[in-house]
């Protein structure tokens, strides 16, 4: 049985010294006993990445438990089960009453479960941009060519699914006054008539690809100057922060069509959730980590969605009211996303398998989720109901391919869940011939 160790090597040899993150969630086949392990870098593999970089590098996670390499992050599945988890009780708590807005569950979950998604989506991003951005050599070309190919690997992820779920939503409706070819142009214009956060970080990842030419060329001349500066890790966070402001402008320069209003509000929290995968991948400090357990619960009760909050009124007196309103709404959506964050760790760390393994199947199936809990959001029990009702669907779904490529943007070519359910039944109805016989 490989160790995680062993593991660990290979992956580092594989990507030529990936340098993001030394520490990582890890199991230990000691016990079967979740934990932090800290891995060991070889000198050769990341000394050239890291100079520039000054982050450290990520492991995979590996499950002791069935004795081979992991390639998905538990951690980061978890994660993405909490917040879809939150979109389907957001949905719920809004269907409870006309009123919703002054629902206070409502109002709490609202006010930080979209951009905690858009952040987690930035954490899973960071994982193939790493890999390019602090390569041992700088290399334009190959990095454009892998920046588009990673955004034209979006479009059957992300923009297939979203035409067909809109399709599929055209024929759910009541009022057909609308042809379907009206109804597709209006998802276009307005994407909140359909899945409009695939297409919010469909445009977030092209925009992190501006940002990530433009820290390559920093890098460059980082390169070129100051190769000899003491504080390259510094210079590292720098390029990178800098290039994603930059690419933040050039967004905010473009007018609000096609739904690029979500990746105007929501690019600073993908951006961030990168920031974060990248360079601090275990959390902050304790101390830091305590503060968000404070600012959410005095803050997010005055949230509304559209009324103004009376902090922003309080605020305004000292600094300008869209300065203030900015201020806060950053405030209390990234203290709820920390808690999140926090709570998913807890998940993987504390839960039983079998119940870590049930959340981080919901993020997994996340898009599932996403698409198919709006036609069942009021079955019985409450969030359970639609949650369960949707894998179970999105599970029979699955079995074609083709529907799993058009409605959920994967092309799978091994077998089938059903597939293998069958050749086990087959193999065993055999089996049981043979020792008749």
């Amino acid at each position: 049985m490989p160790s995680d160790v062993d593991a660990g090597a290979r992956h580092r040899r594989k990507l030529c010294g990936d340098p993001i993150g030394l520490r990582r969630l890890s199991f230990h086949a000691k016990g079967g006993k979740p934990g932090f392990v800290k891995m060991s870098h070889p000198a050769n593999d990341t000394q050239a990445c890291t100079a520039m970089s000054g982050a450290p590098t990520i492991e995979p996670r590996t499950r002791a438990v069935t004795g081979a390499t992991n390639t998905r992050d538990p951690f980061l599945d978890c994660l993405k089960g909490i917040a879809i988890v939150l979109v389907v009780c957001g949905h719920t708590f809004q269907g409870m009453t006309p009123d919703f807005d002054s629902l206070f569950p409502f109002r709490i979950v609202y006010s930080f479960h979209m951009p905690m998604f858009m952040f987690a989506s930035g954490m899973v991003a960071a994982l193939s941009f790493q890999t390019i951005i602090f390569a041992e050599t700088i290399a334009y070309a190959g990095f454009a060519r892998g920046l588009l190919a990673n955004i034209a690997r979006r479009v059957p992820r992300l923009l297939l699914p979203f035409f067909a779920w809109g399709i599929v939503t055209y024929f759910f409706r009541a009022d057909y006054s609308r042809t379907l070819g009206d109804w597709i142009l209006l998802i276009i214009a307005v994407p909140d008539y359909g899945l409009w956060f695939l297409v919010a970080l469909f445009h977030c990842t092209i925009v992190l690809a501006l940002a990530g030419l433009c820290a390559l060329a920093l890098r460059g001349l980082g390169a070129s100057y100051g190769a000899d500066l003491p504080n390259r890790r510094f210079l590292g966070f720098a390029t990178i922060v800098v290039s994603g402001i930059i690419a933040k402008l050039l967004l905010s320069s473009v007018p609000n069509v096609f739904g690029l209003v979500f990746a105007k509000t929501y690019f600073p929290y993908f951006f961030l959730g990168l920031l974060y995968q990248m360079y601090r991948p275990n959390g902050f400090s304790s101390f830091v980590r305590f503060l968000p357990y404070l600012v959410f619960p005095v803050l997010a009760p005055f949230w509304s969605r559209v009324e103004p909050s009376i902090v922003v009124d309080q605020l305004s007196a000292i600094i300008p009211r869209a300065s203030a309103a900015t201020l806060y709404s950053y405030a209390v959506a990234l203290s709820g996303t920390l808690i999140t964050i926090d709570a998913a760790r807890c998940v993987v760390l504390r839960l039983p398998h079998l119940l870590s393994g049930a959340v981080a199947y919901c993020g997994r199936r996340s898009l599932d989720i996403y698409a198919i809990h709006i036609f069942v959001i009021g079955c019985k029990p409450a969030i359970v109901g639609p949650v369960v009702i949707s894998l179970l669907t999105s599970l029979l779904l699955r079995q074609s391919r083709i529907l799993d490529l058009v409605l959920f943007g994967e092309w799978n070519r091994s077998p089938t869940q059903l597939q293998k359910l069958v050749a086990i039944v087959r193999s065993r109805s055999a089996g049981g011939i043979r020792a008749q016989t």
